[in-house]
């Protein structure tokens, strides 16, 4: 890498921070970047039950701080009740495990942009 590369990861829980912290951090930091994660919080707790909102919401203040930050989400989708796609993914009886997760991720990715037009979120 010729430059620092800025990554900060919104992630559900403790593992999910850990896994970061651990492995992926220390992997950028071998290649020039720098990872950090970030727990979604909900008042008073830390972890678990997630939602797109919270999620959001975080994202958008990341995007909004620094826009040379690539802001990514790390969120275990079994057992979420609220995520942008989720009841069209439901319908998908036959699908393979890759195109859900490519369909609640674009649908996220397009609920994000269209909320901040002024904001590249397309690194």
């Amino acid at each position: 890498m010729s430059e620092c590369v800025s990554v900060i990861a919104v992630v559900e829980g403790r593992t999910e921070q850990r896994f970061v912290e651990e492995v992926l951090a220390p992997y950028l930091a071998n290649r020039g970047g720098y990872m950090t994660a970030t727990q979604v919080r909900k008042k008073g707790q830390n972890g678990g039950d997630v939602r797109f909102a919270r999620v959001r919401t975080m994202v958008h203040h990341f995007l909004k701080q620094r826009s040379d930050t690539i802001v990514v989400s790390f969120v275990d989708y079994y057992g979420i009740s609220e995520w942008p796609a989720l009841d069209e993914v439901r319908r998908m009886a036959n699908a393979s495990p890759c195109s859900l997760a490519e369909k609640l991720n674009s649908a996220a990715i397009a609920e994000v942009q269209s909320e901040l037009v002024d904001v590249d979120v397309s690194k």
